[in-house]
């Protein structure tokens, strides 16, 4: 059974996060329960049938032992928050500033663009996160769409929260003492630093929020974007 599950939006810092916790000496894995295989798949693995897998983006770094691992960290967790078994498992929520990840999804990865023939990038994440996040489809605009799912996504964290322990993590601030009380060990020096690991940065420059159309969709991802403290 899981002792945590640490999730987010998807270009949040998952793997950096993931890398902290097994550096703190709680094998997480990344990907590893929760990625985009079929619910009948999750489940098994969730429950040890067949054994955890690991991300592309991790693979082949020797830095995880598959057979230790008692943390997951994905965003692809978010439809399984309150499942039965794991809707009591503490929640570590990872959040980046959210101009960064609507640009990294839109910019450097292409998401929420325009479909041709029903074209989605990325060998199925996108195809996964349109399947399990319908409200995307609000609008015509990749910037909007962009932010539904990011403002909807983190809503679905935290409302998931609400009946579980649930500690708030933003990436660019160093883990401190509540953190440590949250994950229960005697707080140290965190030796991974790398929070650019699973960086795919292609963009100049950001967006900002002048670029997003103005309406419901920009006010609701403001608001929750300040809540956060960016």
């Amino acid at each position: 059974m899981l002792k945590f599950i640490i999730t987010g939006t998807g270009r949040s810092g998952t793997v950096y996060m993931a890398r902290v916790l097994t550096d703190l000496g709680i094998p997480c894995g990344h990907e590893s329960i929760f990625n985009h295989d079929q619910e009948k798949k999750i489940i098994q693995r969730f429950y040890g049938f067949i054994p955890p897998t690991i991300s592309k983006c991790s693979e082949n770094f020797g830095w995880l032992d598959l057979r230790s691992i008692v943390a997951d960290s994905s965003y692809m967790a978010v439809p399984y928050l309150n499942y039965e078994d794991i809707c009591d498992i503490p929640i570590i929520h990872v959040v980046r500033n959210p101009l960064s990840v609507i640009s990294s999804f839109v910019q450097d990865l292409g998401y929420f663009c325009d479909k041709k023939d029903n074209e989605y990038n990325k060998q199925g994440w996108e195809q996964w996160i349109y399947s399990h996040n319908s409200e995307i489809n609000i609008s015509f605009n990749p910037i909007e769409r962009a932010c539904v799912h990011w403002t909807v996504w983190n809503r679905r964290i935290i409302e998931a929260g609400r009946t579980r322990p649930y500690f708030l993590q933003r990436v660019e601030d160093e883990p401190k003492g509540e953190f440590f009380e949250f994950i229960k060990i005697p707080k140290k020096e965190i030796g991974f630093k790398n929070k650019k690991i699973n960086s795919m940065k292609k963009r100049e420059k950001d967006f900002v929020p002048e670029d997003i159309p103005n309406g419901e969709i920009k006010q609701s991802f403001l608001e929750l974007m300040s809540d956060f403290g960016y």
